[in-house]
């Protein structure tokens, strides 16, 4: 599960994709109360390593650029899922002088509550500790932060989490949808902000084995019946979609065990690609409620 990865979010052109359908989930999800359009689908416990690489540069000064994800899910529907995220990089400039970020986060999430801790350094110098609690009651969520500072805030929209958005995409993709459109609260910027995020979802591919740039001996591991092509845009919440495009897009191969592969960022002015390196699967507890 891996489109909350930048700004702790999952946060990608494939403007080629054929659409079908299209049906927003926004009204029907609060309809049903958010949090249950997903529960049928369960995610495989796993760790994966993803090999980062410049892609494309249209003016954002970046002249290289490499890093690592290390992106870990365990647990299951009946406990909840720990989530943890390890987002490293060294970009350089035309100059040669480099900065090194590093993103590191960790949730879980069980129902309607969400716990967030996310830390961000560059060059080793800390610019944000985000902590705190979401719960949900209904529409209205309540968030209780403790850093950056103290407060609590309300969120009077429905919301999905970022654990229950990645189930929703895979339950809408199952069903033969082709666009999934809520608003998700993950605990970035400061832990006060919710994205705007629309899923494109191409064709099924019933084998997804070609590994392409990702490693081959990775790919044949993961064991699961269907794969699909998506597109995850995160829109900022102040602006109108249709007049300002999204803030970033992420792209990849979604695999109905909620694994991503051929990793594709875009941050309009420079693109990222994310080579799955390596996975490891870990032994899962015998829990029947997401099935």
């Amino acid at each position: 599960m891996l489109p909350h990865f930048v700004d702790c979010r999952a946060s990608v052109a494939l403007t080629a994709l054929s659409i079908g359908l299209f049906t927003s989930l926004g009204a029907d999800a609060a309809q049903a109360g958010l949090s249950r359009v997903g529960d049928g689908v369960a995610l495989t416990a796993h760790r994966a390593v993803y090999d980062l690489s410049l892609d494309e540069d249209e003016g954002s000064g970046i002249s290289a650029l490499s890093g690592r994800i290390v992106f870990e899910s365990v647990g299951n529907a009946c406990d909840g899922y720990s989530e943890t995220l390890r987002f490293v990089t060294r970009s350089h400039d035309s100059s040669g002088k480099s900065v090194i970020t590093d993103l590191q986060s960790s949730t879980f999430e069980f129902n309607d509550a969400f716990d967030f801790v996310q830390r961000t350094l560059v060059n080793g110098q800390e610019m944000e500790d985000i902590r705190g609690r979401a719960e949900r009651s209904g529409a209205v969520s309540r968030v209780d932060l403790e850093r950056p500072s103290e407060k609590s805030i309300e969120i009077e929209i429905p919301v999905l989490f970022p654990n229950e958005h990645m189930r929703t995409v895979i339950a809408a993709a199952r069903k033969g949808e082709h666009f999934v459109q809520v608003d998700v609260f993950d605990g970035s910027e400061n832990g006060e902000t919710v994205s705007p995020v629309t899923t494109v979802i191409g064709e099924a591919h019933a084998d997804a084995t070609d590994p392409g740039e990702d490693d081959s001996a990775a790919v044949g591991m993961i064991k699961a019946a269907t794969a699909w092509p998506v597109v995850f845009s995160y829109f900022d919440a102040n602006s109108r979609m249709e007049e300002t495009g999204p803030a970033y897009q992420m792209s990849g191969l979604l695999y109905d065990n909620g694994i991503m592969r051929k990793l594709h960022f875009d941050y309009g002015s420079y693109s990222i690609n994310g080579r799955l390196a390596e996975i490891e699967f870990f032994d899962e507890d015998d829990c029947r409620a997401a099935e």
